[in-house]
């Protein structure tokens, strides 16, 4: 395309489902009760893992963590899509679309991980259940808090697999971010050093000093 052909976007117009006038009180009353049966659901088993004491396993917890998402991933599109239904203005502004792409970016990864934790939970209460129990010989842990590598101190045996798994998946952790984080700054220093207006540079100055706080 030529970039002098282009126009600034303001809203999109999502098609929908059905275009046909005579079919949008029955898309309406579909997509509703769909909607009202999953919030529902999800609500009722969110309430009885949290009241019910018996409830309190790990795969437990994982289910109410799965039907939360669950939830939350259909109130970011459906109510839009309903009040779309029977609105004439069929617009959706340029900010709430990214918005609203935002949040199921942001919950929609959950769901898959959560269901590979629920996978690897069963597998490991049905197929392995004792593996890598440790014996500790000492309950006083040499920190404030329960980090790992003080916990692996106080075990009886030599759990070797244990502390290389630490190891590898600690550095793991640490390098990975530090490998985007370092590149980052220096291209954002860099970009700041050129600049030469003055409210260009203490904007940029401003945005630096506040991710730096955080």
């Amino acid at each position: 395309m030529i970039p002098g052909n282009q126009t600034p976007v303001s809203e999109f117009i999502p098609l929908g489902l059905s275009e046909r006038s005579d079919w949008q009180l029955a898309v309406f009353g579909l997509i509703l009760a769909m909607y009202l049966l999953t919030v529902t659901s999800n609500t009722l088993i969110i309430t009885v893992t949290l009241i019910d004491p018996k409830l309190k396993a790990p795969m437990y917890f994982l289910l109410n963590r799965l039907s939360f998402v669950d939830m939350a991933f259909t109130s970011i599109t459906v109510p839009q899509r309903l009040a779309h239904v029977l609105s004439t203005s069929k617009a959706i502004p340029f900010t709430n679309c990214l918005t609203q792409l935002f949040f199921i970016l942001l919950v929609g990864p959950m769901e898959g991980y959560l269901l590979a934790a629920m996978t690897y939970d069963c597998y490991m209460a049905v197929c392995d259940p004792l593996w890598a129990h440790l014996a500790f010989c000492s309950l006083r842990i040499l920190q404030f808090f329960c980090a790992i590598t003080p916990m692996l101190q106080l075990s009886c045996s030599r759990p070797f697999l244990n502390e290389m798994l630490t190891f590898t998946e600690g550095m793991t952790i640490i390098l990975r971010p530090f490998i985007f984080i370092l590149p980052s700054y220096a291209r954002t220093g860099a970009t700041v050093l050129c600049l030469r207006s003055a409210a260009g540079l203490c904007k940029a100055t401003s945005t630096v000093a506040l991710m730096c706080w955080w």
